[in-house]
């Protein structure tokens, strides 16, 4: 198997013309021609029929995230064609399990210590961490290092999925979205060629106007273009500076 690697640019001929002019002009601000249709949720790619539609689901590992936050998070992906979100609580005791669970889609998982020392006896990374490095860091260093846990989550959640029928699972942070553009996210990764078993998708970081958002969903607007979207050393040299 493979790794399809993609993004979400609009129109890569026209992104790779008006970064050649930007280097033209050296002098000007390097400004990002990026600009994604969506501006309200009617923009959004029209749903495909059934059979040409695959099943969708996100997990994600959070801590001191707020309930405000993850409702706009719930809502936002549920809207777009994610039917289950898979939320792990890493301190549970901290958070508002109650208003989470009322989230429509939602499937919340407590992570306290009965959940963990489970998931050590059933995790293959834990049976096959002699063959495999990278499952042996996973298998040591779970109680102090939160990736390590967010890999159990993971395959925890990828377990529940396949047993839901559901095709693809989405994992990102509880700061992130998953953008469409030209197709419906259904749509998109049942497009995704069978030989295929990951998409890596670009990310474009948010930028705060100020110090404090209590909502990134719907405080912020601006985004630092990844820069495998620049597409020539010199918008690649400023990227790096700025």
């Amino acid at each position: 198997h493979g790794q399809w690697e993609t993004g979400t640019c609009n129109d890569a001929a026209s992104l790779k013309a008006s970064m050649q002019q930007a280097i033209q002009n050296p002098n000007r601000m390097v400004k990002s021609v990026w600009r994604p249709k969506l501006r309200r949720s009617s923009d959004l790619p029209k749903a495909p029929a059934r059979g040409q539609a695959a099943r969708l689901c996100i997990a994600l590992l959070v801590r001191g995230t707020s309930t405000h936050i993850l409702r706009s998070f719930v809502r936002y992906h549920t809207h777009i064609g994610f039917e289950r979100i898979f939320i792990y609580l890493d301190a549970p005791e901290e958070e508002d399990v109650v208003a989470l669970r009322n989230l429509e889609g939602v499937h919340l998982q407590c992570c306290d210590e009965e959940f963990w020392q489970a998931r050590l006896a059933s995790s293959i990374m834990v049976t096959e961490r002699a063959a495999r490095p990278e499952f042996d860091d996973v298998a040591r260093c779970w109680r102090h290092e939160a990736q390590s846990r967010q890999c159990l989550c993971i395959e925890d959640a990828i377990c529940l999925a396949t047993d839901m029928g559901i095709d693809w699972l989405l994992h990102i942070d509880a700061d992130e979205l998953f953008l469409p553009q030209t197709a419906h996210p259904a749509a998109f990764f049942c497009a995704v060629p069978a030989e295929f078993e990951q998409v890596l998708l670009a990310n474009h970081e948010a930028v705060p106007e100020k110090l404090e958002v209590s909502d990134w969903f719907e405080e912020v607007s601006l985004f630092k273009v990844n820069r495998d979207f620049a597409g020539a050393e010199r918008v690649k040299q400023v990227w790096s500076e700025v």
